[in-house]
This record gives structure tokens, C-alpha cells and sequence, in this order.
């Protein structure tokens, strides 16, 4: 399982070409990694996240769960965001 926990971006205050480019690149990282399980929480410093919206990151995250004002089980352990 792998969880990472907030701050993808670099200083994102709003949803534009550099911080979506930047959430790609993260994207393309996160598909490379070994993990059966990987999930994701924003940080404070994720604002083009916040614009985006749930379901617009997500869909930009694929291969990857976004948790956001949820709760997921992996492997027993329930997790909450």
C-alpha cells in the first residue's frame, strides 16, 4: 500500500497549465510505482486539486485512488479522508 499524503504540487493555488502539467507528471510517476494499492490526500499546497474538483482528479489519477471526504478499506485497514 502506498499512500501519499498531501502537497503533489509545487505551491498550486489554482488550476492552470503548469499545475495540471505538474499533476501529469505525478500521474505518470504513480503509474511506474510497484504497489497494488496507492492512494492519494491533497495538501494545502495542492490548490489545482481543490479546483478540479473530486471526480476531475480522479479521472487525472488513474490507476490510483483519490480520497477525498471518504473512507476506503485496503488490505483491512480502513482509512479515512
Amino acid at each position: 500500500v502506498l499512500l501519499h499524503g498531501g502537497d503533489l504540487l509545487l505551491q498550486s493555488r489554482a488550476r492552470n497549465a503548469e499545475a495540471l502539467s505538474q499533476l501529469c507528471d505525478v500521474a505518470l510517476w504513480f503509474s511506474g510505482l510497484p504497489f497494488t494499492h496507492k492512494l492519494v490526500i491533497a495538501g494545502n499546497h495542492d490548490g489545482a486539486i481543490a479546483a478540479l474538483g473530486k471526480d476531475g482528479t480522479q479521472k487525472m489519477l488513474s490507476g490510483v485512488k483519490y480520497l477525498q471526504d471518504e473512507e476506503v478499506e485496503v488490505m483491512g485497514l480502513r482509512i479515512y479522508c
